[in-house]
């Protein structure tokens, strides 16, 4: 395990030592302040249950968008700001 720059756009901490989304083409380094951000964008979700690969795609999506833009709101109005944020639109 390395220790270096957070994976997240507008990011600028470089001590970091969680390697997420470990041994896939999207593995990236983050911060504990963005990790904290995505576990409280993630509690924001509901139980929902989901597939891995959609877990995945919503770690990789967050990752996409710059630090500090988490907030509180309805699971469906984040995640739509999530998707204008990293320029993707749903099919």
């Amino acid at each position: 395990m390395g220790v270096l720059a957070c994976g997240r756009p507008a990011c600028d901490n470089i001590m970091c030592d969680d390697l997420i989304l470990d041994g896939t083409d999207d593995q990236q380094y983050a911060c504990w302040e963005c990790l904290d951000e995505l576990r409280k964008y993630n509690s924001t979700l509901g139980d929902e249950l989901i597939s891995e690969a959609e877990l995945h795609q919503r770690i990789v999506d967050f990752m996409n968008t710059p630090r500090r833009t988490y907030e509180v709101g309805r699971s469906s109005d984040l995640f739509e700001k999530v998707l204008r944020l990293t320029n993707r639109h749903e099919p």
